[in-house]
C-alpha cells in the first residue's frame, strides 16, 4: 500500500516545522511534498527545497525506516552524479567517524548480520515515531549545511570513494 495522503500531510507539516531554517535563514524555497506511487516496499515521501541548482530533499520511507537528507551541490567541476551527497554519511566522512549517523546507515557490501543490526537499530530509533529523529537530523543539517555546500570538489570526491568502500570494511 502506498503512502497514505494523511501520512504525507503529517510528514509535510513536521518536516516544514523542523527544517524551517532552510527558508528563514538559508534562502531556499519550499517546493512541496510528494509521495511515491510505487510498491509498498519502495514507498516514500519527500519534502523538497530549492535555491537555484542547489537542492535539499528530506526523504521518509516508513517501510525501510529511512530518514535521509540528500543535497545536490552546485560545484560545476563535479560530475552529475557526484553532485549528490547524503547528509549523515557525509558528516561521518568529514568528521572521520567522530560524528556517526543518527539513522543507522546501509552501505554497499554489508553482511546480512550487519544489515539485521542496522534494521534493529532503526526499529529502536523510530519506535516512538519520527518526531525525535526528524528534529535531530534537522539540527545536524542546520549545523553542517554551509560546510557541505562549500565543500571542495576533492572532499566531495573523497566522500563518494569512502562511501563506496565503507560497508566492505
Amino acid at each position: 500500500m502506498p503512502i497514505l495522503e494523511s501520512e504525507k500531510i503529517e510528514f509535510e507539516q513536521k518536516s516544514r516545522r523542523e527544517f524551517a531554517f532552510l527558508e528563514q535563514s538559508k534562502g531556499l524555497s519550499y517546493k512541496g511534498c510528494s509521495a511515491s506511487e510505487d510498491d509498498p516496499r519502495d514507498a516514500y515521501v519527500v519534502a523538497k527545497y530549492r535555491q537555484g541548482e542547489f537542492r535539499v530533499d528530506i526523504v521518509w520511507d516508513p517501510f525501510e525506516m529511512i530518514l535521509a537528507v540528500r543535497l545536490r551541490l552546485t560545484d560545476e567541476t563535479l560530475g552529475r552524479r557526484e553532485k549528490f551527497v547524503h547528509l549523515e554519511p557525509f558528516v561521518e566522512y568529514v568528521t572521520e567517524g567522530a560524528i556517526l549517523p543518527i539513522v543507522p546507515q546501509v552501505y554497499v557490501g554489508l553482511s546480512s548480520r550487519k544489515l539485521d543490526a542496522i534494521m534493529e537499530g532503526r526499529a529502536q530509533l523510530f519506535k516512538e515515531g519520527i518526531d525525535g529523529p526528524l528534529h535531530e537530523v534537522a539540527a545536524k543539517l542546520q549545523h553542517y549545511i554551509d560546510e557541505i555546500r562549500s565543500a571542495p570538489s576533492d572532499v566531495v570526491r573523497g566522500y563518494h570513494s569512502w562511501f563506496e568502500r565503507h560497508g566492505k570494511n
